[in-house]
């Protein structure tokens, strides 16, 4: 399941990437990088020409293309290679796929380590998805010691963003009391916010929470559950 979700996250619209821009003497190259109506091979051509000037965003691209096989044969240690250059000029979503990389062993040997600092730089920067895997990772204790708390915070993180797979593992560590304490009221509520995004999973956790609580619990779990969604919805109009 961890693989599953990792490769559902490193689909990432280049749209919505984040830059760290460095001084460039070819803007039009990085402007032919990122536009998708280009002819494959003259966007392959500027990206490499943006990405060979620092453009995090344009090796971001690079990585992508070598990583999917986009107008290159496919290569996941051309794709590490770029990752890791936007990664260590700060961007995220680069941060990201380098820690998904090491993961599943994919141009680079399998290292866990490896991965959780390349998440954990994604997951500072407020990346949910970073988030999310990072608290499954001390939740599982790989790459690091298992600890439920750190587990709970990243989650917590991810969930607040409005990650469903976070809030359903938040709300599953508040029915069990593992790194908080048992709480039905806010499992249930993060269980509502999971399950109104689609997640099944969360919806049958849901169902089956509601037959151990009260009604004045179930009650209280959907008043929270809706002053939850309004902060949520807040917080992201407010980026």
């Amino acid at each position: 399941m961890m693989k599953t979700i990792l490769m559902l996250a490193l689909c990432i619209a280049a749209s919505q990437a984040h830059p760290v821009f460095a001084q460039s003497n070819d803007e039009n190259a990085l402007k032919k990088c990122l536009g998708e109506k280009m002819p494959r091979e003259d966007r392959l051509a500027a990206c490499k020409i943006a990405a060979e000037e620092g453009q995090a965003i344009a090796q971001l691209m690079l990585g992508l293309m070598y990583a999917n096989g986009e107008g290159v044969p496919e290569n996941n240690a051309e794709a590490v290679k770029w990752y890791k250059r936007a990664a260590e000029l700060g961007n995220d979503k680069a941060q990201f796929n380098l820690g998904y990389m090491y993961f599943n062993g994919m141009g680079v040997p399998e290292n866990n380590t490896e991965a959780v600092k390349w998440f954990r730089r994604a997951a500072e920067q407020g990346n949910a998805g970073a988030q999310f895997i990072l608290g499954t990772m001390y939740a599982n204790g790989e790459g690091v010691p298992e600890n439920n708390a750190e587990a709970v915070k990243w989650y917590r993180r991810a969930a607040e963003q409005g990650n469903a797979g976070a809030q359903l593992k938040l709300g599953l560590m508040y029915v069990i009391g593992k790194g908080v304490p048992e709480d039905y009221v806010q499992a249930f509520a993060w269980y509502n916010l999971s399950a109104a995004h689609g997640d099944e999973n969360a919806s049958n956790s849901k169902d089956l929470l509601r037959k151990l609580m009260t009604p004045d619990q179930i009650e209280r779990a959907q008043a929270l559950s809706a002053e939850l969604f309004r902060r949520i919805q807040s917080a992201n109009n407010d980026e």
